[in-house]
């Protein structure tokens, strides 16, 4: 059906890619002239709005895939979760899935916590002792 319709969906598409270039460049133009002390200045590479009609199908795909996956994923997560509770009537998987947060949040809080430390240091009173 898209083959079908090339001529219509084909030129809405890249007319949709030239308005959101002409977004990018605008983008980068006004960011331009804005002067160094202002906090809305970010800084962009100079040619970074010249390739965004080549990234942005990239990036449209990879948002699809990503969609697609997350609904499979979800998908399978309450199948079995489901066949989970009918089939073994355990609580095992609430104390699996508690051991596992825990496995994997522990070093995700250390880390973080030694990253923070590095540059604004906690105060005295909320340091643990040791």
């Amino acid at each position: 059906m898209l083959f079908k319709y090339w001529q219509q969906c084909g030129g809405s598409c890249c007319l949709g890619v030239v308005v959101i270039w002409a977004m990018a460049a605008f983008t980068h133009f006004h960011n331009k002239r804005l002067p160094n002390g202002d906090e809305e200045k970010k800084t962009y590479h100079p040619y970074a709005w010249v390739i965004v009609p080549f990234t942005l199908p990239l990036w449209a795909i990879l948002a699809i895939l990503s969609a697609i996956l997350y609904a499979i994923f979800f998908g399978l997560l309450l199948f079995v979760f489901i066949l989970a509770l009918i089939v073994l009537r355990k609580p095992f998987l609430f104390k699996w899935l508690k051991e596992t947060a825990l496995k994997v949040g522990r070093p995700l809080l250390k880390l973080n916590t030694r990253l923070l430390n590095l540059f604004w240091p906690m105060p005295a009173e909320h340091q643990a002792p040791g």
